[in-house]
């Protein structure tokens, strides 16, 4: 018989618990020019690996500002 949990008293996170992975879904966007040159200004200023994750961390700072986060959301992303 194997173990589903953690009963063995050592530390970690039980070996039936799943991680939810996130799920990512592409989609063109159409922002004004002026707009995409100071995203990419701000992609080198804050040496970001992409475009996607300077306007990733850019929306989801805004969304946490707006409270459509929970607190946990907000705690992994440092806010």
């Amino acid at each position: 018989m194997i173990a589903m949990g953690n009963d063995a008293g050592r530390p970690g996170r039980p070996v039936a618990q799943v991680v939810e992975k996130n799920q990512f879904e592409a989609g063109p966007i159409s922002l004004p020019s002026k707009l995409w040159r100071i995203l990419e200004r701000l992609q080198r200023d804050q040496m970001d690996p992409s475009l996607s994750a300077t306007i990733k961390d850019l929306l989801l700072g805004k969304l946490a500002e707006m409270r459509y986060l929970n607190d946990e959301e907000k705690k992994a992303l440092g806010l």
